[in-house]
């Protein structure tokens, strides 16, 4: 999620904006408890926040820089091994703050920390569920999203070549991968990983890899007057489409890591290009925004660390001030004021958090080439 665009050496800061817009949305819908409806609308107008990431992850792709394995053995480094050492540190603090409050023991967080890198299908066919009861249960519930992405990677990185050479590789491969999806939503098949889901990612991720090539969102491809219009019309279509499909919307808040239906796979593609359109034009008009550019530009940079451990911050804020949350799917009848605090102090103390692990990081390196110089 980190990731960069690059132009030489040079960052293409208007999607750093974009990135740190997207994941406040995150950090924002799973801190404030709204009124059920309200988080409906919110949802559908928020909903490309997430496939957002997929399509700039495919946006940043440049065809024939290195072996399949090699891309792979990349990703590995910057998901996989980042995701293993936050989530055995998240569970070791976590599960420490939870037995001092005797809400939770050893075994409560061994088998949500199991649950979370097992994911729901395998954990359902061992029998390792957790309840909503455990109050470690979810505290990696965005982990979803970085298991998938890892997933998707696999297909992306076997196929990105091929499909990009041609407009007739593109679709046909385009075609075959949302087909396949669509065969496993028919069936009703969830499985470990985000298998079945997989195919429509490394499919948004294509899209996103078409458009980096013609450089379709970067800046002077469009005369910046028609910014503003095209961004009305790319949100215009957006909603138009979940009116028509009244669930678009929902895969902000984690669909695609639970079931996802037939229409699902398609609204979801069609959120991810135009999100990605809606994000990145209104970060262009954010650039020019004192102090808010920075502030956006930082969360972008470090939307990665912000995603694996904003929750931790959100479940304690909600303890310091006896918040109970229920349970997924529960109808809510009014908004809890108190969720928006929550959402402000967990932003603080997640970046906080981050300036100061970036911070000991670099000392300790720095100590590190001392003593080899030496």
């Amino acid at each position: 999620m980190g990731e960069t665009l690059a132009q030489g050496k040079k960052r293409m800061v208007e999607q750093d904006i974009a990135k740190g817009i997207a994941i406040l949305i995150v950090v924002f819908v799973h801190s404030v408890q709204l009124k059920t409806t309200a988080m409906n609308w919110l949802v559908a107008t928020t909903g490309y926040a997430m496939p957002f990431f997929y399509f700039m992850s495919g946006y940043n792709y440049k065809p024939g820089r290195g072996t399949w394995g090699q891309n792979v053995v990349k990703r590995i480094k910057q998901i996989l091994w980042p995701l293993l050492y936050y989530s055995v540190g998240i569970y070791i603090v976590m599960t420490i703050y939870f037995m001092i409050r005797q809400e939770a023991t050893v075994g409560d967080a061994l088998r949500a920390f199991a649950s979370f890198w097992l994911t729901r299908p395998l954990t359902t066919w061992v029998g390792l569920n957790v309840d909503f009861s455990n109050p470690l249960a979810g505290l990696l519930g965005q982990g979803w999203f970085l298991q998938y992405m890892m997933t998707a990677y696999l297909i992306f990185y076997f196929v990105a070549d091929y499909a990009l050479k041609t407009t007739g590789r593109f679709l046909s491969v385009n075609i075959a991968l949302l087909a396949v999806t669509c065969v496993f939503t028919a069936l009703e098949i969830t499985l470990p990983w985000g298998i079945h889901a997989a195919p429509l990612i490394a499919s948004m991720m294509l899209f996103g890899a078409l458009f980096g090539q013609r450089k379709l969102l970067h800046k002077g491809t469009i005369p910046p007057e028609w910014n503003i219009p095209n961004t009305v019309a790319a949100f215009a279509i957006y909603l138009a489409f979940g009116l028509l499909y009244p669930k678009a919307g929902q895969f902000a808040a984690g669909i695609l890591g639970h079931d996802i239906g037939f229409w699902d796979v398609f609204m979801t593609l069609l959120s991810a290009i135009l999100g990605s359109y809606i994000l990145v034009n209104i970060s262009k008009v954010l650039e020019r925004v004192p102090v808010v550019n920075t502030a956006m530009e930082w969360c972008g940079s470090n939307s990665l660390q912000i995603l694996l451990i904003h929750m931790c911050f959100i479940r304690i804020f909600s303890n310091a001030f006896h918040i109970v949350r229920p349970p997924m799917g529960t109808e809510i009848e009014q908004t809890n004021g108190m969720t928006v605090l929550v959402c402000v102090l967990a932003v603080a103390a997640t970046a906080a958090f981050v300036i100061l692990f970036r911070a000991v990081k670099k000392s300790l390196r720095r100590k590190r080439e001392r003593h080899e110089s030496t």
